[in-house]
């Protein structure tokens, strides 16, 4: 559980893209947005390299799912 593992510091940039290596659950994805929300300085976007492929019905982790930026 990532819930509260980030912190984000206020800044004045005007364009945030969280960038993730691998990811699995999405978890981690969520979790950085969600810190950068909290700042005041919301994500623009998401970008991940590699996905593990999904499988019937698997439904770990919070984040699962696609990653949403407004």
């Amino acid at each position: 559980n990532l819930v509260g593992a980030l912190v984000a510091r206020r800044g004045a940039a005007a364009l945030r893209v969280v960038v993730d290596d691998l990811t699995t659950t999405g978890a981690s994805l969520a979790e950085a947005r969600r810190a950068l929300a909290e700042a005041g300085t919301p994500a623009s976007g998401c970008a991940v390299v590699a996905a593990t492929p999904r499988r019937r019905g698997d439904r770990h982790g919070q984040g699962w799912g696609r990653v949403r930026s407004p």
